[in-house]
């Protein structure tokens, strides 16, 4: 019997592509006139079930950042925010992705 990864770790996987250089994300708006996408954006545009993986990705945050965000474009556009935590964000979501799959 083989072990496969949760359907939420490859979606996690497919945000995390669509953002994964810099030159890819923005901040303060959902998509650029130049392509680039927020994080909330880029989970519409991967996930069939956008509350699920929203709230995967805002625990994750939580875990990191020790404060609870009440939306994904908040984390995104705060001050602090760069790119790079961003990437953080999703590595922690797909991290509890494979916990919550070994848990079950």
């Amino acid at each position: 019997m083989s072990k496969t990864l949760p359907d939420m770790y490859f979606r996690l996987t497919n945000v995390r592509d669509l953002i994964a250089t810099p030159d890819r994300w923005c901040k303060y708006r959902f998509t650029s006139l130049t392509g680039q996408v927020c994080l909330d954006t880029a989970v519409n545009i991967v996930s069939p079930d956008y509350e699920e993986t929203k709230q995967l990705l805002l625990d994750a945050a939580q875990d990191l950042f020790k404060h609870r965000y009440s939306s994904l474009e908040s984390l995104n556009d705060q001050k602090w925010v760069t790119h790079e935590h961003v990437l953080k964000v999703i590595d922690r979501a797909m991290q509890l992705s494979l916990e919550e799959k070994c848990a079950a």
